[in-house]
Parts: structure tokens; sequence; C-alpha cells
């Protein structure tokens, strides 16, 4: 996720700029990037999920869904991202525990 601009924490407002969308040509998007200083990437890695963990594939895709969107809620509200552990299978999701601490 793109999480500092300028230095600064991004916002709704930058979001526009990230985005890489419709036809857009990839080498014109990565110039544009560039065109921009203090631009930092943060990578979060997850724990691996089994999938024979869920009953099918639509309860996996929702607890992948929540746990990409917890690390980006994270960076989003500028707290250091940590090492994610292991996630419960169905049990956490289904009480709408947080994916990580």
């Amino acid at each position: 996720m793109y999480d500092r601009l300028g230095g600064l924490p991004t916002g709704r407002a930058s979001r526009p700029l990230f985005a890489w969308y419709g036809d857009m040509d990839i080498a014109s998007h990565f110039w544009r990037l560039a065109q921009h200083s203090g631009l930092r990437v943060t990578v979060l890695l997850h724990a691996p999920l089994d999938p024979a963990a869920y009953r099918d594939r639509k309860t996996l895709a929702q607890a992948v869904w929540r746990i990409v969107d917890d690390g980006a809620a994270t960076l989003r509200q500028n707290r250091p991202a940590m090492p994610l552990g292991a996630v419960e299978a169905e049990p956490a999701a289904a009480n709408g525990a947080p994916a990580f601490a």
C-alpha cells in the first residue's frame, strides 16, 4: 500500500494518484508516480491460510478480504505494521475479532 507521499501520510485525496485502473498504460502510470518525492510503499506479508479450514471458497475469500482490510486500515491510521501471526479459521471470523492485534 502506498502510505506516504512527500513524507506525509496519504489520504483519500491522493488515492487517484496511486490507483491503476481502466485501460491505463503501466509505463505512464509508473512515470507519473516517479515524479513525486517522498513516496513510500509498505508491503504487508500475511500468514498463509489453510483453504481446507474453510467450508467453501466464499468463506475463504471473506477471511482473506478481512485480513487484507485490517492491514490496510492499520497503515491508513499511520500505525506501524507488525508481523502477522497465524489466523484462526472461521471462529475468529465469526465473532468479528480482528485478524491480528
